[in-house]
């Protein structure tokens, strides 16, 4: 579900960098203005979700280090002092939220995200000009 939702928005952004720059440079201000409003949201919805799963790691990793600090070598009970030595160790390993199990939902995700869509925007504009540049020579 996820995955279809970031390879929905990473081409949403593409196209709306696409369309924006179709309408030439520079665009109509009100045309600018929708565009603005459409890729803003596009690039909000995407960094919550990432943003969110960075937290989550790093909340993660801090409940190993809190539960170490609580003086857990000074109970008195041994099966008390093992059980959170399981939870200190359970801790220590990083809760990650994967998207298609290919992705890492945290900001290194966002960023690989944005820099694809800005990619495919530039391959497409390329694609574009290459097209302008041939109709212009056959005339």
């Amino acid at each position: 579900m996820m995955l279809s939702q970031f390879l929905t928005s990473m081409f949403s952004i593409c196209l709306g960098l696409f369309s924006l720059n179709g309408q030439g440079f520079p665009p109509n201000p009100s045309v600018a203005l929708k565009y603005a409003f459409l890729l803003s949201s596009y690039v909000g919805e995407l960094f919550i979700y990432c943003i969110g799963g960075d937290i989550i790691v790093s909340e993660g990793l801090s409940v190993a280090n809190e539960v170490y600090k609580s003086g857990w070598w000074m109970k008195t009970r041994p099966k008390l002092r093992k059980s959170i030595v399981l939870v200190i160790l359970r801790a220590q390993k990083p809760i990650e939220i994967t998207v298609g199990d290919m992705l890492t939902l945290n900001l290194e995700c966002f960023a690989t995200v944005v820099r694809t869509a800005f990619s495919f925007f530039t391959f497409m504009q390329a694609i574009q000009n290459n097209k302008r540049l041939e109709t212009s020579s056959i005339k």
